[in-house]
């Protein structure tokens, strides 16, 4: 099978081979077709670094796109002065759905007339929100997307079923989630009040957009369940109807695997050092 790496700026190169099944082949044939694409950001890293350090860039990044987007038009008032309070983050989260537009809909009358550098403090600020998140959390991961790489492809629910898992394994490559929302997984974790109705978006589409995760974790099930019960009309609505539908479990669809004769903590200390992604490759 065909590898995918990863080369830093520090030199490193991490090689990872492609699993061999359906889903692999089709997230191969996007990635094949990313050159037409810029990589969205080559620092995208969480969870690399200390705690504090990763709290305190958080917060830097999340004042700089609130900064600057109020700059252009004040519409950000945040609940809460900690921006490492989760309602906050949820507020946060929903300006950016908000003013951004769901997945290949930014039609709103905000997005065409702001200018260029607003619109990426928008999208700046939904990686923020996310990195706060993780700083709370022991799950240090690498995300690739490609901007404005098309999301107009949707995984067979047949193939997800088949290929899906409810575990993360340290090292693997997954299919990145690319819908403008949350996942029912996301809003049963986030206990988020600030959500709109058609934000909920289970996962459907794919592209070359990946992560790596560097941690061993188990989808957290019954939480997950325990949510989708007592909001069953709310899922009915949006036509799930029965807990082991693919936009109600919580897959994990993984692409590929670190090869490597290195202990995870050599690993990690290697990555600690990286500032930026410099190329990724197919061999």
């Amino acid at each position: 099978m065909p590898s995918l790496n990863i080369r830093f700026d520090t030199g490193l190169v991490l090689e990872f081979e492609i699993e061999n099944h359906d889903i692999a082949d089709l997230w191969l044939e996007k990635f094949e077709q990313r050159h037409a694409w810029p990589l969205d950001d080559p620092s995208r890293f969480y969870g690399l670094k200390d705690a504090e350090t990763e709290r305190t860039r958080a917060i830097h990044d999340l004042k700089t796109c609130i900064d600057t987007i109020n700059s252009y038009q004040k519409m950000i008032d945040c609940p809460s002065s900690d921006l490492d309070d989760q309602n906050t983050l949820n507020y946060l989260h929903n300006i950016f759905e908000t003013y951004h537009g769901l997945l290949d809909q930014q039609d709103t009358a905000w997005w065409h007339a702001a200018p260029g550098a607003v619109k990426k403090a928008l999208a700046d600020l939904n990686i923020a929100v996310h990195r706060m998140e993780s700083s709370r959390h022991n799950l240090p991961r690498i995300v690739c997307t490609w901007f404005g790489m098309p999301k107009t492809n949707v995984l067979d629910p047949v193939l997800m079923h088949r290929h899906g898992r409810m575990v993360s394994e340290w090292g693997g490559v997954y299919l990145n989630y690319v819908e403008i929302g949350k996942t029912l997984e996301d809003l049963a974790t986030d206990n988020d009040q600030w959500i709109g109705d058609d934000a909920f978006q289970p996962f459907r589409h794919y592209s070359a957009d990946f992560n790596i995760r560097f941690y061993d974790r188990m989808a957290p099930v019954a939480r997950v369940y325990s949510y989708w019960e007592q909001h069953r009309d709310f899922f009915s609505s949006h036509g799930i109807h029965t807990w082991d539908d693919p936009a109600a479990f919580s897959y994990r669809f993984k692409i590929a695997q670190l090869k490597t004769q290195l202990q995870r903590h050599a690993v990690m200390v290697e990555l600690s050092r990286v500032t930026c992604i410099v190329d990724t490759y197919i061999s």
